[in-house]
């Protein structure tokens, strides 16, 4: 009776001694990032394997676990018009219905060569999202894998609209993104990026950085703000907002120089960035050791050993 007594007893304190150690379990979360890698001169860099990479989370290295090169995932494509009258060159003082320039004509030209071209550079798994603003946003098609769709809503467009609410329109086709079937998406705002009736640049800025959506601004700088100062500075401080890492890029293309080659070189240059970017060159998984519940307290840094080498990434 004595020793079953015993027995009895040190299992007793075997399973309380137990109980503290499954409570303080914490299940480690894996951590995904997709990464693209650029030069100094800002060309793509392909090839590179997981040794090239120095990945650190709150300052401690972590190792690689996962790494996937050229990744062919489906990728969701958001694209925001601006088709206020500003977009056809009827800003201050013009005349609706008067008659069109050629520097309207080619702004409205390259707004529907840009879109086309990201048609063009999508696969046929990806989906395509149609939005257009004015003083509101609308959605001209959902997200659909059928671009004769698409290509329909374009020819019928055209800027007529009255007013510029930017952030308002940015804040939510950023809504509408999360409607997406895949988790690699992201969203092109093409404008003159004049907001006359919504929360200003600020307000802007919180939406994109709010936003697990990498938003990419090409801006149609108007004549007027080809030369910078006062009414140029608006341009310059919006396009602030998507210069961090991970969040997207602008390009800013002056009215009076679109039909310049160089420029038809640089509007493809920018579609082309944001489909590599956006499905990502690299997808990279290590563990991290931070709880998801206190995700906002893991702070991530990814390089190559190659210090001239500079790496932008989302997480996914």
């Amino acid at each position: 009776m004595r020793i079953l007594i015993a027995v009895l007893s040190i299992a007793s304190l075997l399973q309380q001694a137990a109980v503290p150690q499954q409570a303080t379990d914490v299940e480690v979360p894996l951590q995904k990032l997709v990464a693209t890698v650029t030069n100094s001169q800002g060309q793509l860099i392909t090839g590179l394997r997981a040794s090239d990479f120095i990945i650190q989370e709150n300052g401690v290295p972590k190792e690689i676990g996962r790494f996937m090169p050229d990744s062919e995932a489906p990728v969701s494509i958001g694209v925001l018009i601006d088709i206020s009258a500003s977009m056809a060159g009827m800003g201050r003082g013009a005349v609706r219905g008067g008659p069109q320039t050629s520097s309207s004509t080619s702004r409205w030209a390259a707004v529907l060569g840009a879109t086309r071209g990201l048609l063009h550079l999508t696969r046929p798994q990806d989906e395509f999202q149609l939005m257009s603003f004015a003083n509101t946003m609308t959605v001209i098609q959902g997200f659909t894998h059928d671009h004769n769709k698409i290509q329909s809503h374009l020819r019928e467009m055209s800027p007529n609209g009255f007013g510029t609410n930017i952030s308002g329109a940015v804040d939510g086709a950023l809504k509408e993104m999360k409607k997406s079937a895949n988790r690699r998406r992201g969203l092109v705002v093409i404008t003159d990026v004049e907001d006359n009736e919504g929360g200003g640049i600020a307000a802007l800025q919180r939406s994109m950085h709010t936003e697990e959506v990498p938003v990419y601004i090409f801006a149609l700088r108007p004549a007027g703000q080809a030369g910078g100062g006062v009414e140029g500075k608006a341009v310059s401080d919006t396009l602030k907002g998507v210069s961090r890492d991970g969040e997207g890029r602008s390009l800013i293309i002056d009215v009076n120089r679109l039909q310049d080659e160089q420029t038809a070189v640089k509007i493809v240059e920018f579609v082309s960035v944001f489909t590599t970017e956006l499905r990502g060159q690299y997808t990279i998984t290590y563990q991290s050791s931070v709880p998801n519940e206190s995700a906002n307290l893991r702070a991530i840094r990814i390089r190559t050993v190659n210090p001239e080498l500079t790496v932008r990434y989302r997480r996914e």
